[in-house]
This record gives C-alpha cells, structure tokens and sequence, in this order.
C-alpha cells in the first residue's frame, strides 16, 4: 500500500553538495516525516494524491514555523533556509507532476495551484501554532488535511487527536537548539500514534 507512497514523491537527481544542503536535508526528513504510515492508518488522511500532497504540507509547515522562531542574529540565515525549503518542494512538485505524465503547459500552472495550496496550508497552520490556539488548528486540519467543509464526528475526532500531536511536534522543535535546526542537525518527532 505504501510502495506508492514512497514512489510518489521521488527525488531529482542533486548533486552532491545540494544533498549537504541544510534546506535539501530538512525537505528529505519532511518527505519521510509526511509518510508516516500512522498519519494514514490511524491519522485518517486518506491514501491519495491529495493526502499525501496536504501531509507533506503539514510538514514541511512544522519545520518553517520552527524556521520562523529562530533569534535574531540567525533570522537571515533561516529566511534563506525557510525559502530554499519552499523552491526545493516546488521543483519536487514539478518533477512528480513530470513524472506522472503531466505535458510542459499544464506542469506549470498545477505548480502554481499547489505553491497557492500551500502558502494558504501554511498561513492557517502558522496563525494556529503561532496563537497556540489548538481550536484553530483542528479547523485548518478539516479544512486543509481532511479537505472536509462538512467534516464527519470521525474527522472531527481524529482532527483534535493529530491537533495535540502536532502541538506536541511544535513544542518539541521549539526546544531544539537553533543552530541544529538551520544545519538540518535534528529529528522530526512523529504527530501520528
């Protein structure tokens, strides 16, 4: 069930210095990170394109939030980051569409949708985790991970469970040193039991 998962979002071929690079090593651990098989057996994001699209939104979202809290004398150095972070998921996302088929004229105009996609994902996540306000999260979650306007009592469940896990995922970042984390240096913490 997962061999798709794995294939879907394969890698360009980088050079060997890109792959050292700190935002091309915080994208990999998001890849990993967003196939989380938990975020699909027990999470309820479905198994889709779309799921896996929004669970890599997620996050990568995560890793730029913690990008956002870094302190001021490294707050350059962790815009680049954050930046890099948002080009290298563009150009995955151009390749995929590439790889699945998708003609030069049509590859453009679905990676503008999906940068759109996720700059609204992030803004949502980013106002929640920024108030901590677990109710605004679980909305973006619906929303955004779920893409459920009229969300089931199962959706609404599973969205407060992945809402407190996903804080937790926040609050463990935070406490990681900011040189660790613009050096790629760290482990994501699961937000899916």
């Amino acid at each position: 069930m997962f061999s798709r998962l794995r294939n879907f979002f394969a890698f360009a071929e980088r050079s060997e210095a890109a792959m050292n690079a700190p935002a091309e090593t915080l994208y990999q651990l998001c890849l990993t990170h967003s196939r989380d098989p938990q975020l699909f057996l027990t999470g309820g994001v479905e198994d889709t394109l779309d799921g896996r699209f929004d669970s890599l939104c997620l996050s990568v979202g995560c890793v730029m939030h913690r990008l956002a809290l870094v302190s001021d004398t490294h707050q350059q150095q962790a815009k680049q980051t954050s930046q890099q972070l948002f080009d290298i998921f563009c150009s995955d996302m151009d390749l995929t569409l590439r790889e699945m088929g998708v003609g030069d004229l049509g590859v453009s105009k679905r990676v503008k949708t999906m940068s759109e996609a996720f700059i609204g994902r992030l803004t949502a996540y980013r106002e929640a985790l920024t108030q901590n306000d677990k109710t605004a999260l679980e909305d973006a979650l619906l929303r955004n991970l779920y893409r459920s306007e009229t969300p089931s009592d199962t959706q609404k469940k599973q969205a407060q469970i992945l809402a407190t896990q996903v804080l937790t995922c926040i609050d463990t970042l935070s406490k990681l040193e900011d040189g660790d984390v613009l050096s790629a240096s760290i482990e994501l913490p699961p937000i899916a039991r």
